[in-house]
């Protein structure tokens, strides 16, 4: 065998190894993907449902706590979502006459994925109100509750709380028309991504968050509006929030896990 032949078949056969190199090193990627995507959207195992039906009026539900007086239960046919309990938050006096200085992210910098700068939305911690299920700590899960707002308030879904200086919220506005998911950091609360949307009172909406280790993915009524990827607080509890002069309603609050 000729020199020349002989260096063409060693040619053919590093090309041949550096194609099974890559084709080896596409499938390991892509099992990989697939492993972390069924560990972090897979099935989940365990859920919970709060659908309040089974609390006494005028209550705090058992496994929750709030930071103020403006949470109870009521029983009301025409207001409940699933019949016949619903929690209410009430307007507050303090609420209403704190000024709403909030601003949207949507006039920051950002690209589609609401990776945008933060904007300050505000500044004062006691203009929320917030009611927390101390039951449990989540990472990887999807909850959801359904919540009307009555008046221009806004009011939504926490998740990842560790404390009332430390969580996140999807919440629906009325005031300003818009679905957003903001975190609060000590002394203020960010909004990270908006989306444009009529908020209409007295209109029942569902709010769905889809949390990972990786990203946050905001659902409204069914839709998703808002991703963020966000490493803040990595684990928290969940539970309900409004703006101190919102009077808002919530029923049905499910965590799947």
């Amino acid at each position: 065998m000729s020199l020349r032949l002989k260096r063409m078949k060693e040619k053919e056969r590093r090309e041949r190894r550096k194609r099974y190199i890559v084709v080896i090193g596409i499938a390991v990627i892509a099992i990989t993907i697939a492993v972390y995507y069924a560990k972090e959207t897979g099935t989940y195992k365990n859920s919970r449902v709060w659908s309040f039906d089974s609390y006494a009026k005028g209550v705090i539900p058992e496994g929750f706590s709030s930071t103020d007086k403006h949470w109870s239960i009521i029983a009301d046919h025409d207001l409940a979502y699933s019949k016949p309990n619903v929690i209410m938050h009430s307007s507050s006096k303090d609420g209403d006459n704190a000024s709403d200085n909030s601003s949207s992210s949507s006039n920051s910098s950002n690209d589609g994925d609401g990776n945008g700068a933060d904007t300050n939305v505000d500044t004062s911690s006691y203009l929320y109100s917030l009611l927390i299920n101390s039951e449990g700590v989540y990472s990887n899960f999807k909850a959801s509750v359904n919540v009307k707002i009555t008046g221009n308030g806004s009011a939504g879904l926490v998740f990842r709380f560790i404390d009332s200086s430390h969580y996140f919220v999807l919440m629906v506005d009325a005031a300003n028309d818009r679905f957003s998911l903001c975190r609060m950091d000590p002394g203020r609360l960010l909004c990270l991504h908006d989306a444009s949307v009529s908020i209409e009172n007295d209109r029942w909406y569902n709010i769905t968050a889809h949390v990972s280790t990786q990203a946050i993915v905001g659902y409204l009524d069914g839709e998703p509006l808002l991703k963020r990827y966000d490493q803040h607080y990595m684990s928290g509890m969940i539970g309900l929030w409004a703006r101190s002069n919102t009077s808002a309603f919530f029923d049905d609050l499910q965590i799947y896990y």
